[in-house]
């Protein structure tokens, strides 16, 4: 799973490193929500519990585990769950330290055990609708997401065969955009995700396999034209919180490690010798300082506007000298030649050559 404090369905398709790695949300103040945890409220009638964990069914449904003692406030993510008199979920609200992040809102019709649609609001504000058609056990079978005011954006078709979803997300052009796939327990619940790399090919893809009660991702192999490219293996505090990813190449060897504090990427290591340090200012990344055999190489900074929106980063030698910039999104890490990881070749460099 996508480790984002919101509906683990509506992170299946944002697999990238970035979005999977860090939380992007918003919070809000909550402590006096958390309070009433397990009270019932007269007018609406719903019943409010919180738990530790998101868990994805054979439905393609969330469901909750690890239930959360009225008037804690727990470190790491968790969620607020409100249901109506017959047990229907009305209300999904991730939380993180006592606050909120987003919110879901469901809607039935009539005494259905299932919704048919569903609301998602960040800081108050209406983000998304997304509608749903269902075959005769529930299960999805399509789900049109759309903008806060009804324009599409984009719809997926979903085949079921037993314990399995193959999962085609198209553009609202009908062009295909994202191929995944989920595998389910005996116990209906999500243990194994595939996200493809392209719609069109099946022979490069990410496995994720998770723990079941949990939803939390325990390994991940990628996979290009056919071969084994590396395996990361992942680690959790006790809140749930990742705090280490460790990849291996093709032949089981450690090569790297990613370190995570409270939710944020703290360090990368390489078996080669090279480290990246990161530091924040208000939660957001103040700088990353790139080192080679423990000295000190240049730093990633990280110019926004007044907002906090990114503007470019920028590479700074040990001697204060610009040695490369970058446009939009956020560059973590560079290769020896200076430009991003990742694949990327759109940094604009000063420093020719190979940097170490």
């Amino acid at each position: 799973m996508l480790p984002c404090a919101v509906s683990r369905r509506k992170c299946l398709a944002l697999r990238s490193e970035c979005v999977r790695w860090t939380r992007l949300l918003t919070m809000l103040a909550a402590c006096g929500a958390l309070c009433s945890a397990g009270a019932q409220s007269a007018g609406s009638q719903t019943t409010t519990k919180f738990y530790r964990y998101v868990v994805f069914t054979d439905t393609f449904d969330n469901d909750f585990r690890l239930e959360i003692a009225a008037g804690a406030i727990p470190k790491g993510d968790y969620y607020k769950v409100e249901r109506d008199q017959q047990g229907r979920i009305v209300r999904e609200t991730g939380m993180r330290d006592g606050k909120e992040s987003a919110v879901t809102t469901y809607h039935y019709s009539g005494s259905s055990r299932f919704y048919d649609s569903d609301e998602t609001f960040v800081n108050g504000e209406k983000t998304q609708i997304t509608l749903y058609q269902r075959d005769p056990q529930g299960r999805v079978t399509r789900m049109d997401n759309e903008t806060a005011v009804g324009k599409p954006t984009q719809y997926w078709v979903l085949t079921w065969s037993p314990s399995h979803v193959d999962v085609r997300i198209y553009d609202p052009d009908n062009r295909p955009t994202d191929h995944l796939s989920s595998d389910f327990s005996p116990g209906g619940l999500q243990a194994r995700q595939v996200q493809y790399s392209s719609p069109a090919s099946d022979a490069s893809y990410s496995e994720i396999e998770m723990d079941e009660h949990t939803g939390l991702d325990f390994s991940e192999r990628e996979v290009r034209d056919g071969k084994l490219v590396n395996t990361r293996k992942f680690s959790y505090d006790g809140n749930g919180d990742k705090t280490r990813i460790d990849v291996y190449n093709s032949e089981g060897v450690w090569f790297a490690s990613v370190e995570f504090t409270d939710g944020k990427t703290t360090r990368r290591k390489y078996g080669s010798g090279k480290e990246v340090r990161y530091s924040y200012d208000n939660g957001e990344v103040k700088e990353g300082t790139i080192m080679i055999g423990g000295r000190t190489l240049c730093k990633l900074t990280y110019d926004r506007e007044s907002d906090g929106t990114l503007k470019r980063t920028l590479a700074i030698g040990a001697d204060g000298t610009l040695w490369a910039e970058y446009p939009p999104p956020m560059v973590w890490d560079i290769n020896q030649n200076g430009q991003p990881m990742g694949g990327r070749t759109d940094g604009i460099i000063h420093k020719t050559g190979n940097w170490w």
